[in-house]
């Protein structure tokens, strides 16, 4: 029985640790995806913030920007003529008699401090900084010296740097991406983009943030140079504009183009350029972004979304190899920002609530089945002990019940000896009567089917109706019952006398069995109850046998060939009846052996 007991142990144990590290690997599981999800929510949010980021910086430059598209090509003189004017007699002057001032000529912006032009000769000239009789004309007019002065610096640094065929060559590489770019995102981009379906192949391509973010620059510099190309169909409207478009004069976009750096990196680097083209002209236009000022007004824009972002020029050499990222569309340069680390989850999100809930669940469990296991096995044990037990008990007094029947039937028993024999059979029969008797009570008790029948009588006259058969059984085994009821003999208890019978009578039994003359059966009334007790001056129960006794079909560590009768009811019976009597059975250990103690209510 042991085997298999541990057998069974080893099984449960087994599928425990099964179902825990199957609940621990879906727990990591479980994190592993939370924490998978919580990171790509952050980079979403990242990435909604970046594209929020450039348009708001694209939309802050786009109306410097068009507005300068608008400008008419004329403009980058200090002075053109105007094609009608008339006196204020209202006489005709003839075309290009008068002068007029160019808006450039007063202009005044640190985000693009100049303005110039250059000829297919590689003539520079700006409309801020006249020259010759242009510049006499301007001083005469009380333009600001000191600005006229100042521009002119500007352009000769900017001539110094910038070589005619370098800038040339610049534009034409410029325009030839703008056109590209003009054309629309390659065709894959898109239906990558459109079709819904993109994601899984970008992620297998390990690329999926690269496309998405060309598409997304593609689209907004389309918008951008769409825009410019309005503002010139605007400036299209202007009289003395369509004057000189009729001579076949096209203005092109503006593109950005950064410059080379030679040597130490002085002023600013960051040129827009136009070609006009056509007729007898054929020019370079543009004017100088002062890169400072202008990255510092376009990071004041996202100062809320990204406070420690910082802008860096995207330059040729490394545009071919950065086609996707956080590129402003209005011109060549990346937004650089940190990846904001992605939000702990506060407190226990639904997740780790449900893991919580499924651990404790999992937990209790184990633990109730393991219960129930120890349970089921002990209740097979007991069964085991019952029926080898019962078994013993029942084989002793159906032998002798046999071997003597027969013995008397063939009349193999001499006559003196015939009462002798029928004494043995009656106190078998006995023996087997409270045997069947004690298991059908306990039987009753375990179905809640315990006695109804209750009576008010004394102490004295309780302990009467059942003070012959205790004594019969104490002198059966040879020893003597000492019966003192002397503190609580005239004490009314309501009660069932025959429950209360049983119990004494198991209590007796017990101690003639195991205990040692003489025996004590003493009563005492106090605090609205009595007690009833009986005690022995044996040896005593062994202390970790003493919390054992009362189980059912528990004798200790006697074995069931044990010579002495029983079947290990009559302690947990006695007590189960005490317990329905609405008292309670405790056993107390001393130096004069073992003390059972039955503890009824009182009545009044």
């Amino acid at each position: 029985m042991k085997t298999t007991r541990h057998a069974w142990w080893v099984v449960y144990a087994v599928c425990a640790l099964l179902a825990l590290g199957a609940l621990a690997w879906t727990t990591a599981a479980v994190l592993d995806l939370e924490a998978a999800e919580r990171e790509a929510t952050g980079e979403a949010e990242h990435q909604a913030s970046l594209r929020l980021a450039l348009w708001r910086m694209d939309s802050r430059i786009g109306p410097y920007l068009a507005r300068e598209a608008s400008r008419p090509f004329y403009e980058y003189e200090p002075y053109f003529p105007q094609p009608l004017s008339y006196t204020r007699m209202l006489s005709k002057i003839d075309p290009g008699e008068v002068l007029i001032p160019s808006p450039l000529l007063t202009f005044d912006s640190e985000l693009f401090p100049l303005h110039f032009q250059v000829s297919t000769e590689g003539h520079w000239s700006s409309p801020q900084a006249p020259e010759g009789n242009l510049l006499d004309l301007a001083q005469g007019a009380g333009f600001d010296g000191g600005r006229i002065e100042r521009a002119g610096r500007r352009l000769a640094e900017l001539r110094e740097r910038v070589e005619h065929e370098t800038l040339r060559a610049a534009m034409d590489r410029s325009e030839g991406a703008l056109e590209a770019l003009m054309c629309g995102p390659p065709d894959d981009l898109v239906a990558a983009e459109d079709d819904g379906g993109g994601p899984a192949e970008w992620e297998r391509a390990g690329e999926s943030q690269l496309l998405q973010n060309a598409v997304e620059l593609t689209k907004r510099a389309q918008s951008q140079y769409l825009a410019q190309d309005a503002n010139l169909e605007q400036s299209r409207k202007d009289v003395s504009w369509l004057s000189r478009a009729r001579s076949g004069v096209r203005v092109g976009p503006f593109v950005p183009i950064w410059l080379a750096p030679r040597g130490p990196q002085i002023g600013p680097d960051l040129l827009f350029l136009r070609r006009v083209t056509g007729g007898p002209v054929e020019l370079l236009q543009g004017f100088v972004g002062d890169w400072d000022q202008l990255a510092s007004l376009l990071r004041g824009e996202i100062a809320d979304l990204f406070p420690q972002a910082s802008l860096a020029p995207l330059r040729e050499a490394t545009r071919a190899e950065q086609t996707g990222g956080a590129h402003l569309a209005s011109f060549p340069a990346r937004l650089e920002v940190a990846r904001l680390a992605a939000a702990e989850i506060e407190g226990f999100g639904p997740a780790r609530v449900t893991l919580l809930v499924s651990w404790i669940a999992a937990i209790l469990a184990l633990v109730v089945v393991g219960f129930t296991l120890r349970a089921s096995i002990a209740f097979g044990e007991q069964r085991s002990r019952f029926a080898s037990t019962v078994t013993h008990e029942l084989r002793t007094p159906l032998t002798t019940f046999r071997m003597y029947s027969e013995m008397l039937a063939e009349g193999m028993v001499a006559q003196d000896k015939r009462s002798e024999y029928l004494e043995t059979l009656q106190h078998e029969a006995a023996r087997l009567s409270w045997l069947v008797e004690n298991v059908l009570a306990y039987a009753r008790l375990e179905e809640g089917r315990g006695r109804e029948r209750r009576e008010t009588l004394t102490l004295e006259a309780l302990v009467d109706r059942v003070r012959a058969d205790l004594e019969r059984r104490a002198a059966e085994a040879g020893v003597e019952l000492v019966v003192d009821l002397s503190d609580g003999a005239t004490a009314k208890v309501a009660t069932d006398p025959e429950a209360v019978a049983q119990i004494l009578f198991n209590l007796v039994d017990n101690a003639c069995k195991y205990g040692e003359p003489p025996l004590e059966l003493g009563a005492r009334a106090a605090q609205g109850r009595v007690e009833l007790w009986v005690r022995d001056h044996g040896a005593g129960v062994p202390e970790h046998l003493a919390r054992v006794v009362f189980r059912p079909f528990e004798r200790g560590e006697r074995d069931p060939s044990d010579p002495e009768p029983g079947v290990g009811l009559g302690l947990a019976l006695a007590r189960g009846l005490a317990r329905d009597l609405g008292g309670e059975l405790g056993l107390e250990q001393g130096e004069g052996g073992a003390c059972f103690r039955l503890i009824l209510p009182g009545s009044a």
